[in-house]
């Protein structure tokens, strides 16, 4: 089989029990249903250094009295993927990848890639274009990034995250409900 060379910028979302993986908004890496009879959320899909993937979420399936949270690791050959190779772990460009969940009550995470080390402002805006929160202002190494935003102190709405790095500006929307 034919090798393939994965991009380094990888995003994913869950839809119901469906994972998508793209490497840009529109090329569909693969697809994947997981889940039970029950409601499945998944709320972060990452790429490892061995070509598989790692999918977090939570079930009310499979016997659980509650929520349980659930993490999955999967080989890229179990998405019909052939073998990968990986020249290096750094992302390809700066991405903002999103947030998750979104819709969110409380606090979310948002998820941002860099190929170098690289100054970082992320900052979240309300529908006034006012900043109400800066979650990063300092140099931040290359790799995949999380930041949690503890959002219970604000109201609900719509809110807008902008980070800026390697003098690119990319603005994504988020909304709070409580």
């Amino acid at each position: 089989m034919e090798k393939l060379l994965m991009p380094s910028v990888l995003c994913g979302i869950i839809l119901g029990s469906t994972t998508l993986v793209w490497a840009n908004p529109g090329d569909t890496l693969w697809t994947r249903t997981y889940g039970g009879s029950s409601g499945d959320e998944a709320y972060s899909v990452q790429q490892t250094t061995d070509g598989g993937y790692i999918i977090a979420g939570s079930t009310t399936s499979f016997g659980a009295e509650g929520t349980d949270f659930y993490l999955v690791k999967v080989e890229g050959d179990e998405m019909g993927l052939p073998d990968n190779e990986f020249p290096e772990n750094t992302p390809a460009a700066v991405a903002l990848c999103g947030n998750y969940p979104n819709p969110f009550n409380a606090q979310t995470i948002i998820n941002y890639q860099l190929p170098a080390a690289s100054d970082v402002k992320l900052d979240v805006f309300n529908l006034l274009s006012q900043k109400v929160a800066t979650l990063v202002n300092c140099r931040v190494k290359a790799g995949q990034h999380n930041v949690s935003w503890e959002a219970s102190q604000y109201s609900s709405g719509i809110y807008f995250y902008r980070l800026s790095a390697e003098e690119k500006v990319f603005t994504k929307r988020m909304t709070l409900l409580k």
